[in-house]
């Protein structure tokens, strides 16, 4: 069953989700289709680092949001390479098919999380984008 099936945008920026367990279960409602007309997630500031998008990009699998095609990373703290890693290999497994727009700026991301990431990017892991 779906919990939210006309939801078109998820806004939960600038709140203080910092622990791995949220991010993880929104990963999971996703992969269990709680929104499968979902466009838009708006994670915005929200205390994210990179053990949290670890966790939420580790839950998607294929198809995971398959009307997805914006998601606003931007202002969080995702230093972390595995954080990066996760998300490339979410794109890689196709969990986002349609996305078209990765906000990803003032996100803390470094050389090495922006090497791990630009691995999906050159296998064409997103074609939208």
């Amino acid at each position: 069953a779906h919990a939210a099936p006309a939801l078109t945008t998820l806004n939960l920026s600038e709140n203080a989700v910092e622990e791995r367990e949220g991010w993880e279960a929104l990963g999971e409602a996703l992969q269990r289709g709680a929104l499968p007309k979902i466009t838009e997630l708006k994670l915005h500031s929200c205390g994210m680092n990179g053990r949290g998008l670890a966790a939420f990009a580790g839950a998607l699998h294929a198809h995971a949001a398959p009307a997805l095609t914006t998601l606003n990373l931007s202002e969080n703290a995702v230093e972390e390479r595995e954080g990066w890693e996760a998300l490339g290999e979410a794109l890689q497994r196709g969990a986002l098919p349609k996305i078209t727009e990765l906000k990803l700026h003032s996100c803390g991301m470094n050389g090495r999380g922006l090497a791990a990431f630009a691995g999906a990017l050159h296998a064409h892991a997103a074609p939208a984008l």
